[in-house]
């Protein structure tokens, strides 16, 4: 038996490098990251939380296309419509968002009461 959080640490891999090259007077630098995961550990991962990053790609995209929608409109005197429309939406991500972390803390708790049998492959709780 095996704790599922420890697997799931132990079967992920995380990577960085950085390259400096020149040519012809010209320096460079180029750096990448890579994470690989096992099978298993994908299987054993931890609850998702709310997607940070998600939300404020989703209120940018919504800002630039109400810009670039108001600014293409015939009548602009309608422009609240679309942003009343869009805010309908941000809310509504949000609210589902708040939700998520509300859940999150109870997911977290009994996600680290989570067991793995390496003999049988079950998962149980303990």
């Amino acid at each position: 038996m095996q704790k599922c959080s420890v697997i799931h640490e132990g079967g992920t891999s995380t990577g960085s490098s950085v390259s400096f090259g020149g040519v012809g007077g010209n320096v460079g630098a180029f750096g990448t990251s890579s994470t690989s995961q096992t099978t298993l550990a994908k299987k054993l991962a931890p609850p998702p939380r709310m997607g940070v990053v998600a939300m404020i790609f989703l209120t940018l995209g919504v800002l630039f296309f109400g810009f670039l929608g108001v600014g293409m409109m015939r009548d602009p005197g309608a422009w609240w419509i679309y942003w009343l429309f869009m805010a309908a939406i941000c809310a509504l991500r949000l609210f589902i968002g708040i939700k998520r972390n509300i859940v999150y803390a109870e997911k977290m708790e009994s996600y680290n009461r989570l067991w793995f049998c390496h003999r049988c492959g079950e998962v149980s709780s303990i």
